[in-house]
């Protein structure tokens, strides 16, 4: 079988990994606003330290550890005190 538009096909691919940079984007930024808001200064420094590890990160292990960190802090940002 043989795609006629290989440009249609890497624009669509470019498209949805746009969302899928905007959704964890959003994802990710949601537990600052929420700390901000309610002046919960100790758990933003962690999620901020813990974002900034995960994004710079080199090895598997300190990655991993750093997203179970953001994980935990914002669970904790997105879900506390409903």
């Amino acid at each position: 079988m043989k795609i006629k538009n290989k440009t249609y096909m890497a624009e669509t691919f470019l498209m949805a990994l746009g969302v899928l940079a905007i959704v964890i984007l959003i994802v990710m930024v949601a537990p600052i606003v929420i700390f901000l808001k309610r002046e919960d200064y100790k758990n933003l420094a962690i999620y901020f330290i813990a974002v900034c590890v995960f994004i710079n990160a080199d090895a598997f292990i300190i990655t991993l550890i750093a997203a179970i960190v953001m994980l935990m802090v914002g669970w904790k940002a997105l879900f506390k005190d409903r």
